[in-house]
């Protein structure tokens, strides 16, 4: 069965009570077959066997499936991810085909259920959402590593999108009660709401337009502050800015260049090759869509500078903390 893909919200996000909202973890798209008996079979959105990179899945899938077999779609996700987005774990799993129980061990990986496509030799895609959903949560999958996802009614959106951005997811799933399953296909009544974030940047450095005119300014290299050393800036990624941009930034860049990095961290190689830094002292919006690996921005856009009277403590681009307990990164309290 094909996965089935959400289309985008192009305007305002749904919100009549025939829709419910969740939470789009970060993770790889997973369709989940499975023969009592047999076998449980994991492929993924183009049809690539996973079954050997998480073999933990299989005897919870098999323990709740009836005789005649299920198929189930889902979302293979880095355990605790609900705290902070972490693709850098599930990455490391799924590059392992065989992975070793300690792996298994250090990198536990969920299977989140979303939908159900056939259940004990009949197909359920047919089926409203609504009545998907009830025949999915009759299953009882409520506990990892195999459980189902939490959604709400879209009226309380809001709450959704807060705890998306609080967390550093960078969507929102929508989906109309009354919605049959498409496989392969889309629908107006499965949509993907973004997250976007506008958060305080200091512009720290820049990476000349022509290396042979260091004057000239073709991305900005952001920061924002180090909560462990007062004064210092964290490396949060890189943007583009426009022509106009470009001229009205290079002066006031130039005068505040300065011959060493001022970032606590290391800066990519690619944005540090030609960079020349900054004192980190202009402040400007940057809006972007999530956090990935490394505490970068995801996805971020230049909205402009900021006069130091509209500058507020607690608007910066921070993303969610994580510390490392025993080989394995847990997340610590959000800041804003």
């Amino acid at each position: 069965i094909r996965p089935m893909q959400p289309g985008t919200v192009t305007g305002e996000p749904p919100t009549g009570p025939d829709w419910m909202v969740e939470v789009a973890w970060t993770g790889h798209r997973c369709i989940a077959y499975v023969e009592p008996g047999r076998r449980v079979r994991l492929l993924s959105g183009a049809d690539n066997s996973m079954t050997a990179a998480y073999p933990e899945l299989a005897e919870p899938l098999l323990r709740r499936s009836p005789k005649g077999g299920m198929v189930l779609d889902g979302t293979l996700v880095a355990r605790g991810e609900e705290h902070a987005v972490r693709p850098r774990l599930i990455a490391r799993r799924s590059a392992r085909h065989r992975p070793s129980d300690e792996t298994i061990r250090r990198i536990p990986v969920d299977l989140q259920l979303a939908d159900l496509l056939w259940l004990d030799g009949h197909s359920t895609t047919d089926l409203p959402y609504a009545d998907r959903r009830a025949l999915l949560d009759g299953l009882g999958f409520a506990s990892p590593p195999v459980w189902t996802t939490s959604p709400l009614p879209a009226t309380e959106i809001d709450t959704m999108l807060a705890i998306a951005e609080q967390k550093g997811a960078d969507g929102l799933r929508a989906r109309h009660v009354r919605g049959r399953y498409h496989p392969g296909g889309r629908s107006r009544f499965w949509l993907r709401v973004p997250v976007t974030r506008t958060r305080q940047v200091f512009v720290a450095g820049w990476t000349p337009a022509d290396p042979q005119r260091p004057e000239t300014v073709g991305t900005l290299l952001l920061g924002a502050p180090a909560a462990d050393v007062p004064g210092a800036v964290h490396y949060v990624g890189r943007v583009g800015v426009s022509l106009g941009d470009r001229h009205r930034l290079a002066g006031a860049l130039t005068d505040r260049e300065q011959d060493e990095p001022p970032f606590v961290d290391a800066v990519p190689a690619a944005a540090a090759r030609h960079a020349r830094w900054a004192r980190p002292e202009l402040v400007g919006l940057a809006e972007f869509s999530g956090w990935i690996g490394g505490g970068r921005m995801r996805r971020p856009y230049w909205r402009g500078l900021l006069d130091p009277a509209d500058v507020h403590e607690d608007r910066w681009a921070r993303p969610p903390v994580l510390v490392d307990v025993g080989g394995v990164e847990q997340a610590a309290p959000v800041r804003a």
